[in-house]
């Protein structure tokens, strides 16, 4: 095989999952589509919407995507950013992608609910369900790999606007291939995309090469805030409208500090609270490889994935951390609470 061909397109994994058929047929059969990712969108949410527009704009059909917030400043370089609407319109199929539930599409939910044909493609573990039609694999590393599978299932090319796409979902998620969901599969489907037209480098520069200057001070004053608790394995810090405003900061450049904090060594549960506008609205991140993340979440109304996810809460800081820490007490693995 030339490694560097795109014509010969089937790769050597087998797959655990493979898209069901009435998702394959629903893709072919029909001709108007919205495609939906999560509030506060990530690059796997923003890939996989923008993969999947593509590959339904090449096979003719009427296509957008929207997203309940703006995504992160880098989305206007990636290909498709025309598709993304800011009112969009009901569409007779709405499909959900990245969003561990719909609950996640926030003011978008009505779309949803109201399609004639509702589908969710995701990655994350939740049970709470309600389309018509499910695509879910918490065992792949990113969403944009069940996009992929899609393509490949339908026989459609994987031109270089889809591969620059589903690599940029794929290699954000597992956080340029040091997370632990980086598998066999992650590798294989980012080579191939990369032989077809995705630029690594690029996309890397992009997406952690480079930063404005509001994160970096974000970041300088999320740093300077860290506490440790319960005797030291939980590493914790917070970010409110205060921090935001001295920095000149906005929800955009938040994204990955909480992967800066997970560099302390010999810590077991790494957290992060931030309020952007209102000092009794808080967002919290969790990352652990010790404790299940999204087990925790999903006790406070959230979600996400077993190392990494996160919820939200009205109310004091003090207050909700404490919730949080008395819940992480219990959930760590030989700690004695109480």
């Amino acid at each position: 095989m030339n490694p560097h061909s795109c014509d010969d397109a089937h790769l050597a994994a087998t797959y655990e999952q493979t898209p069901p058929p009435d998702l394959l047929a629903l893709l072919e059969e029909q001709d108007d589509f919205l495609l939906l990712g999560h509030v506060n969108p990530d690059g796997d949410a923003v890939g996989s919407v923008l993969a999947l527009a593509h590959m339904l704009r090449d096979m003719g059909r009427t296509v957008a995507a929207a997203f309940p917030s703006p995504p992160p400043r880098w989305w206007t370089d990636m290909p498709g950013a025309d598709l993304v609407q800011d009112n969009p319109r009901q569409a007779p199929v709405v499909i959900a992608l990245d969003c561990d539930g719909a609950g996640r599409l926030a003011g978008l939910q009505p779309l949803h609910a109201a399609a004639q044909y509702s589908v969710e493609i995701d990655h994350h573990s939740s049970t709470d369900r309600t389309s018509d039609i499910l695509y879910v694999d918490p065992a792949a590393g990113a969403t944009g790999i069940l996009v992929f599978r899609i393509i490949e299932a339908l026989g459609r090319p994987l031109t270089s606007a889809i591969a620059t796409c589903i690599y940029w979902a794929v290699a954000t998620d597992t956080g340029f291939f040091r997370f632990a969901n980086t598998s066999t599969e992650v590798l294989e489907i980012c080579a191939r995309c990369a032989a077809c037209g995705a630029d690594p480098h690029s996309i890397a520069h992009t997406n952690v090469g480079i930063r404005p200057l509001p994160h970096l001070i974000l970041k300088g004053r999320a740093l300077v805030g860290l506490e440790s608790y319960l005797d030291g394995r939980v590493l914790a810090s917070a970010i409110g409208p205060e921090d935001f405003v001295a920095a000149g900061a906005d929800r955009t450049h938040v994204e990955e500090i909480i992967d800066d904090i997970r560099l302390a060594e010999n810590v077991d549960i790494y957290v992060l609270f931030k309020a952007i506008d209102l000092d009794n609205r808080w967002e919290v991140s969790l990352r652990s490889s010790v404790v299940n993340c999204a087990q925790v979440a999903r006790d406070f109304g959230g979600g996400g994935h077993a190392e990494a996810a996160g919820f939200t809460f009205d109310g004091p800081l003090e207050k909700g951390r404490t919730r949080l820490l008395d819940a992480l007490s219990k959930a760590l693995p030989d700690h004695h609470h109480g």
